[in-house]
């Protein structure tokens, strides 16, 4: 902990420390030779299917809303980095008429980054843009730094919204309605729905600020620092194991009824105890979503059937090689150590788990093969059978394979 007396430079010391410890997990993810093929063979299948599909794109295409709502979900993301630590509820406080410095620097830290992902938003859109086309490279230019600013009016916004105790729930409803307006004239070039968009946000952020605040909420500070730090740990222990990461367990009540139909008593112990934790433990049952919405949203544009057969087994792959963390013993309690178990339950709960998932993830991921209708149905037929298959194959092989060789500490195990 940061004596009191050095407050004014904490910020620079925690941040620096941060970057030290990100820099490091990312050179065990680079170390890792085969998650870095991984990563450079995904990069390259999709930039092939945006060339791709730009190329196949219709003249009808609604180009313009499409940029317009992907803009407006990176520009309505305000993720707010303090760097604090739970310790400082009890040793900043003092010291919190002293604290003007540190948030300053956090709001300008954050501002600088919410810049670079607007920036990284256009360079990704700049192809569409170019082919629709939509404009120039001058009035492309004019676009982004508009993007720029609503940027970082939209970080304002939400950086005093964050930090004032009163918080209706439907100013972020007016924020991302404001956010899609300006960002939909500005890459339309309607100025006078830009002019009318700007004009009321300049006065709905009047009203929003003026409202006085008392003292810091460190409670929700420290829940929005928790939470960026967590999402950051999750997208890590992807590719690499994150011992520090902090799970954040949910509920779930809709899917009870169907963990309750699950054996657990003595037939399969640790395959009730394995779907349990892949439900509540939010790393991974977001892991597995967003996965199945990321490949959907590719196969919806597949018109080939290689590239299609490709891309879906990727995807099941990529949630099998996530798998095996779940039978980490770092995730339970000591005491289970010491129920008289067999260790091979603990292959063969993960292996039956796997292939649950892996068949409602191929289920899943070839609704939108049908939906495009870009493929015959006896093709698509044949790519769901051969995704189960191969989900029966990683389930039975490489999975409990994999589980064994980490809970041995083989050489298989993730850097």
């Amino acid at each position: 902990m940061e004596p009191i007396r050095n407050v004014e430079r904490l910020f620079s010391v925690r941040m620096r420390a941060t970057w030290l410890s990100g820099i490091r997990i990312l050179i065990k993810i680079v170390s890792n030779q085969g998650v870095l093929f991984a990563i450079i063979a995904l990069i390259a299948a999709a930039s092939g299917l945006y060339a791709n599909g730009l190329k196949q794109m219709d003249p009808d295409f609604p180009a313009v809303w499409l940029l317009s709502a992907v803009v407006t979900l990176v520009l309505f993301q305000g993720g707010t980095r303090t760097f604090l630590r739970e310790a400082d509820l009890v040793f900043l406080l003092p010291a919190e008429p002293r604290l003007t410095g540190y948030f300053r620097s956090s709001y300008r830290y954050g501002s600088f980054w919410q810049a670079v992902q607007v920036l990284l938003v256009m360079v990704v859109g700049g192809p569409l843009y170019f082919w629709v086309p939509l404009g120039d490279p001058l009035s492309f230019a004019v676009t982004s730094a508009g993007l720029l600013l609503v940027k970082q009016w939209s970080y304002h916004v939400r950086w005093h919204r964050l930090m004032n105790k009163r918080r209706p729930w439907h100013t972020l409803m007016i924020l991302l309605m404001l956010n899609f307006l300006l960002c939909y004239s500005l890459i339309s070039r309607e100025w006078v729905l830009l002019t009318i968009g700007a004009a009321t946000a300049t006065v709905w952020t009047f009203i929003m600020l003026r409202r006085p605040k008392a003292g810091y909420p460190w409670q929700d500070l420290l829940e929005a620092e928790e939470n960026a730090l967590a999402s950051w740990r999750a997208v890590a222990n992807f590719f690499v194991d994150i011992p520090q990461i902090k799970q954040r367990i949910r509920e779930r009540k809709w899917l009870q009824p169907v963990i309750q139909r699950i054996p657990g008593d003595r037939s399969r112990p640790y395959q009730f105890l394995y779907t349990r934790t892949f439900v509540r433990y939010s790393e991974y049952f977001g892991i597995f979503l967003r996965l199945i919405l990321f490949v959907a949203v590719i196969l919806l544009f597949i018109k080939s059937y290689w590239l299609a057969v490709g891309i879906y087994l990727a995807g099941l792959f990529l949630m099998a090689f996530q798998l095996p963390m779940l039978g980490s013993e770092r995730k339970y309690p000591d005491l289970i150590r010491t129920y008289p178990l067999r260790a091979e339950d603990k292959g063969m709960g993960i292996s039956r788990l796997a292939f649950v998932l892996l068949t409602v993830q191929s289920v899943l991921m070839i609704v939108p093969l049908v939906a495009a209708g870009h493929l015959r149905l006896i093709t698509v037929l044949i790519i769901f059978l051969t995704g189960v298959v191969f989900s029966w194959l990683l389930s039975v092989n490489y999975v409990p394979t994999r589980f064994i060789v980490r809970e041995s500490g083989g050489t298989e195990t993730r850097k």
